[in-house]
């Protein structure tokens, strides 16, 4: 590939480090060093060089963008993109369409079907300074000395300023130096009793568990913090998200000649076939009739669906909304994307063979598995990449 239209340099790599919270996917993807991550790198220029040469300079500018919702962008559209092409279709890129200003991503045809994809990428609600904000946190915690303990951390606030993380990390190093891995019981992770550590600094509030290293592996280079969350309850699924992103993509080209497929990748890691179903078919609630109390209440939908509820479907143009559960640069083999079906749709779309699909029958859902594993479909080796991507020592 010509070096102008590489996404990654063309240097000697020597950082074999894990990324760093704060760190942008395509900045560490660009200097991690290891057989894994060159796998990594051949294959996405590989699939960039199959882009049509007038789209490649757009798709490596995001693919390069320290905006991680760029890259996600950039990443989805190709893997979508080389999919196709890997099942013997012709890939327009930004099709011309009859209607409205903007184009859908691409237009897609093979023998007697054809249809447009519309590419998206969902994240979660966290505003992206209060992020930025904690994962230098994060950062500062994986470079303490804990040679002998995980730590994991509750989340209960995040302050409007930057937290100062010098005196922090001094006194988590203080305080696990007083802590023996052998007394240190793992289910106290579980329960309200056992070793805490609590930080409070103004709009702060962080509560830290320590959780021993096996006997092995103590005294052995790891970022020490293991696991973290909110300190709280709160809403995981990404209903809210799919829903918007439908309004927007699903809505955004007027009348089609063609049935559309919008395609999300749900970045978040947290999307169940439960929010999914809430979001094209309404939200799931409990009715009860109030004058006549001892009648057994009953499941119904919300009206709040992109694709209507049962009897009243809409956006029957949309054909198909294909999910990619948190599909990944180094998750591409493991994974298969969902092609959720319209009830009743203009016209109907196939599936690709590496596509699980699901379709709403009557008053329940019913999935099909891929009937070809992701990896064949790209003519990759079963477990790909096949190196470790952080070898031990």
């Amino acid at each position: 590939m010509d070096t102008m239209n590489q996404v990654f340099d063309a240097v000697v790599r020597d950082d074999a480090s894990y990324s760093q919270h704060n760190e942008p996917t395509a900045s560490f993807l660009n200097r991690v060093a290891g057989a894994y991550w060159d796998d990594v790198r051949d294959l996405v220029e590989k699939w960039v060089s199959h882009y049509p040469a007038s789209a490649q300079p757009d798709l490596i500018g995001r693919l390069r963008s320290t905006d991680n919702r760029q890259f996600g962008g950039a990443f989805w559209e190709l893997y979508l993109h080389e999919s196709f092409l890997c099942c013997d279709f012709d890939v327009q890129v930004h099709p011309s369409v009859s209607s409205g200003s903007r184009v859908p991503d691409f237009l897609v045809t093979r023998n007697q079907e054809s249809f447009y994809v519309e590419a998206t990428a969902t994240y979660g609600k966290q505003a992206s300074g209060e992020q930025a904000r904690l994962h230098q946190v994060f950062d500062a915690i994986n470079q303490i000395d804990s040679p002998n303990f995980f730590l994991s951390l509750d989340v209960h606030s995040i302050g409007q300023n930057a937290l100062p993380t010098k005196r922090l990390k001094t006194g988590l190093e203080s305080w696990l130096a007083t802590l023996d891995p052998d007394e240190i019981d793992p289910a106290s992770l579980l329960s309200d009793a056992g070793e805490r550590f609590a930080w409070k600094k103004p709009g702060w509030d962080l509560l830290f568990r320590p959780l021993p290293v096996s006997e092995d592996a103590r005294g052995r280079g790891h970022n020490p913090l293991g696991m973290w969350g909110p300190g709280e309850a709160y809403p995981l699924g990404d209903s809210e998200s799919i829903r918007e992103s439908l309004n927007d993509k699903g809505s955004a080209y007027g009348p089609l000649d063609r049935p559309l497929i919008v395609a999300i990748n749900t970045s978040t890691g947290f999307n169940r076939d439960f929010e999914t179903m809430n979001a094209l078919y309404g939200s799931a609630q409990v009715q009860f009739d109030i004058a006549h109390p001892d009648r057994p209440a009953r499941e119904v939908r919300g009206s709040d669906g992109f694709w209507g509820h049962p009897g009243s479907w809409s956006h029957p143009h949309v054909s198909g909304v294909l999910l990619g559960p948190n599909i990944s640069v180094s998750s591409i083999s493991a994974v298969s994307p969902t092609l959720w079906l319209h009830p009743s749709p203009v016209a109907h779309v196939a599936a690709l063979e590496s596509w699980r699909t699901a379709e709403l029958m009557v008053n329940r859902v019913e999935q099909s598995e891929a009937q070809q594993p992701v990896h064949e479909m790209f003519g990759l080796p079963e477990g790909w990449p096949l190196s470790e991507a952080f070898p031990k020592g």
